[in-house]
């Protein structure tokens, strides 16, 4: 429970093949945009923050796409969790 409230996503890599044309790159990135906001890291590799609660079912779905090649699932890094944690602090404090 405290989990899923401090970290709520999960980040999820997409790679697509390095041969992969720009049209099978942009209906990939348009599919994954269903999901959530895509981040491109390269011009093969995606990310994606999707809710801890459909991740499984995201995954399904994004690993049945066609152009897709691999897919890894992280938890938010430790800056995000810090930023998490003391950015809800310092909200909280201001409300008081």
């Amino acid at each position: 429970e405290i989990r899923d409230s401090l970290l709520p996503h999960k980040w999820v890599t997409v790679r697509l093949p390095d041969y992969a044309l720009q049209s099978d790159i942009e209906v990939c990135r348009d599919a994954l945009s269903a999901f959530g906001e895509v981040e491109c890291l390269e011009l093969t590799r995606m990310r994606i923050k999707l809710p801890r609660q459909i991740v499984k079912e995201a995954c399904q779905a994004i690993l049945s796409m066609e152009s897709v090649e691999d897919l890894t699932v992280e938890e938010p890094s430790l800056e995000e969790v810090v930023e998490q944690v003391w950015g809800g602090a310092r909200e909280g404090a201001g409300d008081a």
